[in-house]
């Protein structure tokens, strides 16, 4: 028999386009040599425009899937991801979990509202008050956005305007959003740029995202610059929160893993697909889903 490989235990809803979601990680996961063990948080109905509908997981039923595969392969699991929880109750029991397993690097991606603006979380207010006090301080490495980083702490994001002002209004708070974090006993924090570009001095018409990555409360901070993309993308964002978690559990130092993980998931972006019959639908926002088998 083979030797098992490293595993990972994910937590997130169910999208049935396989864009982002549970699927979404088992095929980043499989890609990159590692297998995945899925636990559903939420079924949902949508496509890569829109999430129609959310039909929440019993919190039971959470607990007890990944209860189970920890009973048989905790010795295997070398991480863990999270995506969308979607309830306190499942909040809850996740936490319930890993302060049980609290040897397994834990990445969070804080995945609160979709791509086009759907709500993905149930009574938010409460769902973050909660989160940021019980789940935050086990995670080894969360990676919000923007928008993801201000309303964990609780501030106002001005991305939208570009005056000077708001610019070093939005800085500010960008700020004062980290340290907010790391008060929490967060141990590592990628924030990631995908509403934020830099323009390329050397090429006016070339654009860069910039990802940053803080190391136990800014001991060290690395920034990443990818090459922006001009399309939009379903699932982009679990694609490399998936593909950090599978180099952690291949014991891939962190800085590293994000680096390998920003590749991986830039070429997914590039060899993206959607329906080819979209110009049929133009009334609604389809968007590319990453193509993870390259």
């Amino acid at each position: 028999m083979n030797k098992i490989p490293p595993c990972v235990l994910t937590f997130s809803a169910l999208d049935s386009s396989s864009g982002a979601g549970l699927t979404a990680d088992a095929l980043t996961l499989f890609k990159l040599q590692v297998h995945p063990f899925s636990i559903i948080t939420a079924n949902t109905i949508q496509n890569s425009a829109n999430v129609l509908q959310v039909n929440e997981i019993s919190a039971d039923t959470v607990y007890y899937q990944a209860a189970t595969i920890l009973d048989e392969f905790a010795d295997n699991i070398k991480a863990i991801k999270i995506g969308v929880i979607y309830t306190i109750e499942n909040v809850e029991v996740i936490v319930k979990i890993l302060q049980k397993y609290n040897n397994i690097p834990v990445i969070f991606d804080p995945v609160l509202i979709s791509g086009n603006g759907n709500n993905l979380v149930k009574n938010q207010t409460e769902f973050i008050n909660y989160l940021t006090q019980n789940l935050l301080p086990l995670c080894f490495l969360i990676t919000p956005n923007y928008n993801e980083l201000f309303a964990l702490a609780n501030l106002p994001s001005n991305q939208n305007n570009q005056n000077n002002q708001n610019n070093q209004n939005n800085k500010n708070n960008i700020e004062k959003s980290i340290n907010k974090l790391f008060s929490y006993n967060v141990k590592n924090i990628l924030l990631t740029g995908t509403d934020f570009f830099i323009s390329n001095n050397n090429n006016k018409n070339q654009t860069h995202i910039k990802h940053q990555l803080f190391i136990d409360n800014f001991k060290n901070n690395f920034d990443f610059l990818v090459e922006k993309i001009n399309a939009s993308f379903h699932g982009s964002g679990c694609t490399l929160s998936s593909a950090i978690a599978a180099e952690v559990a291949k014991q891939v130092p962190l800085k590293n893993a994000v680096s390998n993980a920003l590749n991986f998931t830039e070429l997914c972006l590039k060899n993206a697909f959607r329906n080819n019959k979209i110009s049929d639908y133009n009334q609604q926002n389809f968007q590319f889903i990453p193509n993870r088998n390259i």
